[in-house]
């Protein structure tokens, strides 16, 4: 029996859990791809997978630009082959007050997070279609129970969860699995950024706590890898919490 040529395309791949992400699927031999907004990032971990003796390439791609994304996966296609495997792990966060927060912020985080995610998921559907292919989308517990302070990227991983829902309903008759992770608190440079200062401390409160102290990037990858590769062929359209039990 022929092995299946597993091609793996991770966004946000320069970083954080999309960093570990790529890694982990290039040392379980897929080819990865990384696409991510700072080139030299995804370069970067593109030569730790090929150190590690697996394949990579980076593509500086800003996903929520329709021309970057197409000419990015048409160079795919051509020079690598037909993606197997998507995970949109990029995303940017900034918190504000919401009446100090200018719609310039507000549109940006969309773009990335929510229509950056729908682009890459348009985009590479009909390549899964034909692979059978899966694709996990990267949302957060701030997507299911909105968190002060942080309302846009509340907003764009909300609609991430329900976007990976449709789409799976939508894909479940061709053999596409697609998924959603729900992550709590993360161990990345995200989870370091100030909210504003001279704040209630009762809206705080608000905000549920894990016992566990936040998930490594690792664990997360994990998720992915036996999402997209050894999880059954009838799930789909899940959303997958990984928090601490803090949701």
């Amino acid at each position: 029996m022929v092995k299946r040529r597993e091609i793996g395309v991770v966004t946000g791949g320069g970083s954080g859990i999309g960093r570990e992400v790529a890694i982990q699927l290039g040392q379980a031999g897929v080819e990865v791809l990384i696409f991510d907004v700072e080139g030299a990032k995804g370069i970067a971990v593109a030569s730790e997978i090929s150190a590690l003796g697996g394949k990579a390439h980076a593509l500086e791609v800003d996903i929520s630009n329709e021309d970057q994304v197409n000419d990015a996966m048409t160079w795919v296609t051509e020079n690598v082959g037909v993606a197997t495997i998507l995970c949109n792990a990029a995303a940017i966060q900034v918190y504000g007050r919401s009446e100090g927060f200018s719609f310039t912020q507000w549109k940006r985080v969309i773009d990335i997070n929510l229509n950056g995610t729908f682009l890459m998921c348009k985009t590479l559907l009909p390549l899964l279609v034909r692979s059978n292919g899966a694709i996990v989308n990267i949302a957060s517990l701030a997507g299911k129970i909105g968190l002060p302070y942080d309302a846009a990227y509340s907003a764009s991983k909300g609609g991430v969860i329900t976007m990976t829902k449709a789409l799976a309903k939508e894909y479940a008759d061709r053999e596409v699995r697609i998924n959603v992770i729900v992550p709590g608190a993360v161990d990345t440079p995200m989870l370091a950024q100030d909210i504003p200062q001279d704040i209630n401390p009762k809206v705080l409160g608000v905000i549920p706590k894990s016992a566990r102290p936040p998930a490594q990037p690792s664990e997360i990858a994990k998720l992915v890898l036996f999402l997209c590769k050894d999880a059954p062929v009838s799930m789909t359209g899940s959303v997958v919490a990984i928090d601490g039990a803090a949701g």
